[in-house]
């Protein structure tokens, strides 16, 4: 993983950073998941969304930052579309 988005992911609660490492890190389905943290399957969901948005916002500060938030936005897509599509099995 590339290092800027290890440092905005150290950013985030545990709880949310635990999720998004269950999911898009280990490929965990979001049944699965909240099997493992012990929450409800909306509540995965609902953290996942709150950790996105905290890792957006980290990427709008860093926008002016010559070539900072590429990786974290390249990560962002894959995140984000990868669950989507978990959602809508």
């Amino acid at each position: 993983m590339e290092p800027e988005v290890l440092v905005a992911l150290e950013q985030l609660p545990a709880a949310e950073r635990r999720v998004i490492d269950l999911l898009i890190q280990q490929g965990r389905s979001i049944p699965e998941t909240a099997r493992i943290v012990g929450k409800s399957e909306g509540h995965v969901v609902v953290t996942f969304s709150k950790g996105l948005a905290a890792l957006r916002k980290i990427r709008r500060d860093l926008e002016h930052v010559p070539g900072g938030g590429v990786e974290l936005a390249n990560f962002l897509k894959t995140a984000a579309a990868t669950v989507k599509s978990e959602v809508h099995k």
